[in-house]
């Protein structure tokens, strides 16, 4: 080793000494060549209107540039399950029960998870979803599904989300958004949706969100005291009574859909941050 360098790995050894720390060699602000341990599942979730696609493709471009490996996809799917929903929520359900209906995500769902979501996970990707199980949850629990039991089918068949952030806004908003833009969201087609875009309708399915935002940390229930609420529910469920739906395990954080586009996006971006921090893998030396 030269006298030059035997000198510059001497002021940096000061420079230590005296308390100042050392520019560490990875960090989430750079391309991080080690990739993650494992895939990530999040999940962009909340009423027609409220943002979620426009969210989704921000936090995509904002991790690729991060030197992240990330999918996206959106549900229902273009696929054929997914345009049979399409049908329904352009021109009404004609008949169709809540339960036809939550079948018809499911096995929509189950195609997409088999083709898409496990094949990206498994490569340790991080997969962004434009409306995932949560969704089910809300919509059909609005139709008078018990929410618990759509929760606990999906939670058997599919991987759990490891982040869902559910955007908010008033159900009025989101129809007014929805019909400025000249079109529905992409539940459905161009045309305004007669079964999802109901504002009496939207209103239950967002209380639904919120329950599900609100309870965050996981809880028992006996199972005696869960068959006997069971049977007090009714078709008439009202989804802002207190307690019928049980938390999920995932972070599940509420975003007010309201502000500004980046600034909604700035409280997203950190936490999914977080989120991945402790899965890096450090290929540094």
């Amino acid at each position: 080793m030269s006298h030059k360098q035997q000198g510059a790995r001497g002021k940096q050894q000061a420079v230590r000494s005296k308390g100042e720390k050392e520019t560490p060699h990875c960090s989430l602000l750079t391309a991080h060549p080690g990739g993650l341990s494992q895939g990530v599942l999040i999940a962009l979730e909340g009423i027609d209107g409220a943002g979620k696609t426009t969210q989704a493709q921000l936090l995509k471009d904002f991790l690729r540039q991060k030197g992240f490996e990330v999918v996206c996809f959106k549900e229902p799917t273009p696929g054929p399950w997914g345009r049979k929903i399409a049908e329904i929520a352009r021109w009404g359900r004609k008949g169709i029960s809540a339960q036809e209906e939550m079948e018809l995500f499911l096995r929509d769902r189950e195609e997409d998870v088999r083709d898409n979501i496990l094949p990206a996970l498994r490569e340790n990707k991080i997969v962004i979803m434009d409306r995932y199980y949560y969704s089910s949850i809300a919509y059909q629990g609005a139709l008078g599904l018990d929410p618990n039991e759509i929760k606990e089918i999906n939670e058997q068949r599919f991987p759990k989300p490891d982040l869902v952030f559910i955007l908010t806004i008033p159900p009025a908003e989101g129809i007014k958004r929805i019909l400025s833009r000249g079109q529905g969201s992409g539940i459905r087609g161009p045309q305004r949706s007669p079964a999802y875009e109901e504002e009496t309708y939207l209103t239950r399915v967002a209380k639904i969100f919120h329950e599900l935002a609100k309870n965050k940390e996981p809880r028992t229930k006996n199972q005696e005291q869960r068959t006997k609420n069971k049977e007090q529910r009714t078709k008439s469920y009202e989804p802002s009574a207190k307690g019928l739906l049980e938390p999920p395990s995932t972070h599940c954080l509420l975003i007010d859909g309201m502000r500004q586009i980046n600034i909604v996006h700035q409280e997203i971006a950190p936490s999914v941050l977080d989120r991945l921090s402790p899965l890096m893998r450090c290929s540094c030396p």
